[in-house]
């Protein structure tokens, strides 16, 4: 599996402003996270994905300059579209909107068609599933995403699209609410405490129903933990992050694949997202031939390792709205 990451700057620090997640905004009370230990849990995490069990590719985009940071979680800046082209965010954050355009720039540079086409306010691939089998894309109205969105994503797929809205605070992106695994047997999970109205539950019921998927409901208590932010590695493996259920396990392993967990440290624990939010799909037909050496996974990131020594300790004060 080919992904895009970015490297967390030495003042990356948890987005606790309007519209941060619970997680950043705790942190941000008791003073911020440790950007180098930040970085460390980082790229342990790297070197875990690009291991022979995983077997991740990775394209690695350099840290941004200040004031830019939340880059480090790529999958709100894009999504790729059936058309192969990059289809660039409308960040909510007023601190994130140049975010989509930095990482779009170096996707340009490797020649990659990118579009800034959207009409209406979407956090990218964040705020979407698309059924396992193509049938629908189920769209996650929320703070950061203006239903009407739903239009755009429409033109752009040419399938069905379902919208649902989320229950504010915790629930900010569709992928802290509901995964769909691909590989074995399809399926969708879904928390239902992270619908704000009701008849949204019947909904995903009915749609993965006609998608022929699997539908199986997630608990609150894993959903808070991240359980819904996850990647299907090899077409078995699931990450998750640690503390997992005894009833997750469970239920992911009964539909033929592996539960693995993994720790990703302070960016899941203290800034607010997992492997989903970490990285974004790359079309793997630009890989070989687009991607140059130095910015692939087993080149950039013992590149990275070498300088984190000289992260700070403590957050740097930078803009944040």
């Amino acid at each position: 599996m080919r992904l895009l990451v970015c490297e967390p700057p030495p003042h990356m620090r948890a987005g606790g402003g309007k519209y941060g997640n619970i997680l950043a905004k705790e942190s941000q009370k008791k003073g911020g996270i440790n950007p180098r230990t930040t970085a460390h849990g980082w790229a342990r995490f790297m070197r875990m994905l690009m291991s022979p069990e995983f077997n991740a590719q990775l394209v690695v985009i350099p840290a941004p300059s200040p004031p830019l940071y939340d880059t480090t979680f790529p999958r709100d800046t894009y999504f790729v579209g059936p058309d192969g082209k990059i289809h660039l965010s409308k960040m909510a954050a007023d601190y994130r909107r140049s975010d989509p355009f930095y990482i779009g720039s170096h996707l340009e540079k490797l020649g990659l068609e990118v579009v800034n086409d959207l009409n209406h306010t979407m956090d990218g691939r964040s705020c979407f599933h698309v059924l396992p089998n193509e049938t629908a894309i189920i769209y996650c109205a929320s703070e950061r995403a203006d239903p009407r969105a739903a239009e755009d994503l429409r033109r752009i797929f040419g399938i069905e699209v379902l919208v649902v809205e989320l229950v504010p605070k915790f629930f900010f992106h569709g992928d802290v609410a509901g995964m769909t695994l691909l590989g074995r047997d399809p399926a969708v999970f879904w928390c239902r405490e992270s619908l704000a109205r009701p008849r949204d539950w019947d909904l995903i019921q009915d749609a993965c129903r006609d998608d022929k998927s699997k539908f199986v409901e997630a608990s609150y208590e894993d959903a808070l933990r991240y359980a819904m932010n996850t990647r299907v590695m090899n077409g078995y493996k699931v990450i998750a992050p640690p503390g997992m259920s005894t009833k997750y396990v469970r239920d992911v392993n009964s539909l033929g694949y592996e539960v693995c967990m993994i720790d990703l440290g302070p960016l899941h624990t203290e800034c607010g997202g997992f492997v989903a939010c970490a990285t974004n799909d790359f079309p793997d037909s630009y890989y070989e031939q687009r991607v140059p050496l130095d910015l692939r996974g087993e080149f950039a990131i013992p590149r990275f390792e070498q300088n984190i020594r000289n992260y700070p300790k403590r957050e740097m004060v930078v803009a944040q709205i």
